[in-house]
C-alpha cells in the first residue's frame, strides 16, 4: 500500500467532538495531502469504520472510556490492536503514528511491539498541555460555589491522580 498514518485521537472526533477531534481532522487532511492513507482511531459507542474524503475513522468500544482521560494508559493496548489489524491487512512500507498528550504512549507501544525490518515506523507525539495543567484549570473552573462540593472534590481527586500517576510518564 505504501504509506499509512494513524492519528490516535482518543475519543472519536465525529461522535464525541472536542478540541483534539477537530485537530485530528486537520492533521489528517495534511497527511492525506502528502500521500498517506490516514486512519483516525477513537473510541465511540459502536464498533464501526467510516470513510471520509481524507481519512478512515475507526471507532471501537472502550471499556475504560468512563474513566475519561485517566483510562488512557489502559486503553493503549486496544489502540495498538486496531492498528495491527490495519497493518496486517495493508502491509505498508511506512507508518506514521501521530497522537497528542498521554495518547503518545500508543505509538511507542506499537513501535516496540511491531519489529518488522521492512516497515519504517515513525512516532510523533504533540503536547499542547499536561494532564496536571489541564486538571488545574478544571479546579479553577469548577469552584464549590458554582458546582457544589461533590463535583469539586471529584475534580480535585482527578488532579491528584494526574499529578501522581500521569505527570511522571508525561
Amino acid at each position: 500500500m505504501g504509506k499509512i498514518a494513524f492519528i490516535v485521537s482518543g475519543k472519536s472526533p465525529k461522535t464525541i467532538p472536542g478540541g483534539l477531534g477537530a485537530y485530528s481532522y486537520n492533521v489528517a487532511k495534511i497527511l492525506n495531502a502528502i500521500g498517506f492513507h490516514v486512519y483516525i482511531l477513537g473510541f465511540s459507542a459502536e464498533d464501526e469504520v467510516l470513510s471520509l474524503d481524507f481519512a478512515t475513522l475507526v471507532h471501537f468500544k472502550n471499556p475504560y472510556s468512563r474513566l475519561l482521560g485517566l483510562g488512557a494508559v489502559m486503553s493503549a493496548s486496544i489502540f495498538v490492536k486496531k492498528m495491527e489489524e490495519v497493518i496486517n491487512r495493508e502491509f505498508p512500507e511506512e507508518i506514521l503514528v501521530y497522537s497528542a498528550g498521554i495518547w503518545g504512549i500508543v505509538g511507542i507501544k506499537l513501535k516496540k511491539r511491531l519489529s518488522h525490518p521492512n516497515i519504517r515506523i515513525k512516532v510523533l507525539a504533540a503536547y499542547f498541555t499536561t494532564h496536571k495543567h489541564e486538571y488545574r484549570g478544571h479546579l479553577k473552573g469548577a469552584p464549590v460555589s458554582d458546582y457544589g462540593l461533590f463535583p469539586h472534590v471529584m475534580i480535585r481527586c482527578l488532579y491528584i491522580f494526574a499529578r501522581c500517576f500521569y505527570s511522571p510518564i508525561e
